[in-house]
């Protein structure tokens, strides 16, 4: 070892006086270093004792033909941290196989960041310019198949979280600058808003309370059609009404039969007949709390 320019081999003497230190001090006018020399293919060790020789911790590295392989940080007889030559960090591993390697589980007091060197948040996940990627994901134990991401991509604004069950059905609830948010289905099932069970035999299952109500505002609604010309567009087949009920124009009741069929006499699409159904069927909706006006 060397110490204050004095090189003190294993023999631990200096021009024949013994060394017993209890503390090594370094003093140089420049830099200074303690340097432990090892062979060109062996390991080299810096242990640590108690009185009684017992090693508690030491620092060890490797070499292969001049080449560092690893180095240690051993306490109380085991590796705590490793460092292998490509950079890669072990804390509980000995192999780390990426720049951080945590075997065990980790408590993080502040903020994280992935892809930031600022995050906002607890844990804030920033893409790189026009990059798109899977940030988020959560997978089965074996590392198969994908239960859920949080997908996003840079450009435009994009982004998708998206649920996946075992048979690879998926939910997704997607966003961008361009195209409002929406919700959709893979394979045609059911939604459901206040309900977790919904109904088998419909698309779209809304539970409430008393004041259960669908509002569309400033558009068209369409049943059958999915380019609806009219504030109710109902194509290929018939509007059936509950016997007792009917459909109302400026609150006077014109159809109050169990089946209501509405013809147009002239054949046209916005003369007065054709509007006066469109307005029965909207109030006959808002009079049963299917349809709120906005």
């Amino acid at each position: 070892m060397a110490v204050d320019n004095h090189t003190h081999t294993s023999a631990a003497n200096d021009g024949g006086n013994s060394l017993t230190p209890s503390t090594v001090v370094v003093t140089n006018a420049g830099d200074s270093a303690v340097a432990v020399k090892g062979g060109n293919t062996n390991w080299c060790q810096v242990q640590f004792k108690n009185a009684d020789n017992l090693i508690y911790g030491s620092v060890d590295y490797r070499n292969t033909s001049n080449h560092l392989d690893y180095m240690n940080f051993v306490v109380d007889g085991g590796n705590k941290v490793s460092i292998l030559a490509n950079g890669n960090v072990g804390i509980g591993t000995t192999e780390p196989g990426a720049k951080l390697h945590v075997n065990g589980g980790t408590i993080i007091s502040g903020s994280v960041g992935i892809g930031t060197t600022n995050p906002l948040t607890n844990l804030t996940l920033q893409l790189g310019e026009g990059v798109s990627s899977d940030g988020f994901t959560i997978k089965k134990s074996d590392g198969t198949n994908m239960l859920a991401s949080l997908w996003g991509y840079d450009t435009g604004g994009y982004g998708e979280l998206k649920l996946i069950n075992s048979y690879g059905t998926e939910a997704r609830i997607t966003s961008s600058t361009s195209q409002p948010s929406y919700l959709a289905s893979s394979n045609g099932s059911t939604v459901g808003i206040g309900t977790d069970s919904p109904c088998s035999n419909a698309k779209l299952h809304i539970v409430g309370g008393t004041n259960t109500k669908v509002v569309f505002e400033n558009l068209n609604v369409g049943i059958g059609t999915t380019n609806p010309g009219h504030k109710l567009d109902v194509q290929g087949g018939n509007i059936n009404i509950g016997s007792g009920y009917g459909l109302k124009v400026n609150g006077t009741q014109v159809v109050g039969a169990q089946q209501a069929h509405i013809d147009n006499p002239t054949g046209g699409t916005a003369d007065t007949e054709a509007r006066a159904a469109i307005n029965a069927i909207l109030t006959a909706l808002e009079t049963h709390g299917l349809l709120a006006s906005s």
